[in-house]
């Protein structure tokens, strides 16, 4: 009896530990575990259960680069009433658009892959350095970038982002002159007033943004 007591406690304590050292993995940021527990029972059906959690919050951690900073935030202050509606309000923020000169002539020149790689580089680059200076990338729109800064300092965190990104570009075009690659410009546009910043669209397809004659100046 003492003998299939033993067994029995250590079939029961092997998956639970395989477990624990999984959620104690996922707690140091490896969203990569995977755990086998080959059970039919409870204990199989947790480890069933936790395979499919990480493979959930790997999708939501990929699909958050989709979207602002700032509509992440709106999401978790809906999260607890779980409705996120139609609406915004009236805010005072600075507004930064960012865009290639002679894009359109340049993509009629080159293949769409090049176009595109050429266009990643430069969009990383400066989405870097707005992040950098507390701002948040609204969206991309072809070869423009929206961002928005908010808060104490906004207006000199856009300025600052604007000069770095300048000299960045410049940077970045020498190297790529030397290595006899395509360079391009960018124009920047700032400007700060009041704007209604919120969810647009419709009940089932909503876009976080700013509407407001403010944003179509600095655009």
């Amino acid at each position: 009896g003492l003998l299939i007591s033993i067994i029995s406690a250590r079939r029961m304590v092997k998956p639970i530990n395989t477990l624990s050292a999984g959620i104690h993995k996922v707690r140091e940021g490896d969203l990569q575990v995977e755990i086998n527990i080959s059970r039919h029972d409870e204990l199989g059906d947790l480890g069933f259960e936790f395979n499919n959690f990480i493979i959930h919050l790997r999708e939501k951690l990929q699909m958050q680069k989709f979207v602002s900073k700032s509509t992440i935030s709106m999401i978790k202050e809906h999260s607890k009433t779980g409705d996120v509606s139609l609406g915004g309000k009236r805010q005072n923020m600075v507004f930064f658009f960012s865009d290639i000169r002679g894009f359109t002539a340049m993509s009629e020149q080159l293949e769409p892959e090049e176009v595109v790689s050429i266009l990643n580089e430069y969009l990383d680059l400066q989405a870097q350095i707005i992040k950098q200076n507390n701002g948040d990338i609204a969206k991309f729109v072809g070869d423009e970038v929206m961002a928005v800064f908010e808060g104490p300092g906004k207006t000199d965190n856009a300025f600052a982002a604007a000069i770095e990104i300048t000299a960045a570009i410049k940077q970045l075009n020498d190297e790529r002159i030397k290595n006899k690659l395509h360079t391009v410009e960018v124009g920047i546009g700032i400007n700060m007033g009041d704007a209604v910043h919120g969810r647009m669209g419709s009940r089932d397809r909503m876009d976080n943004t700013s509407i407001g004659d403010a944003v179509n100046l600095a655009a």
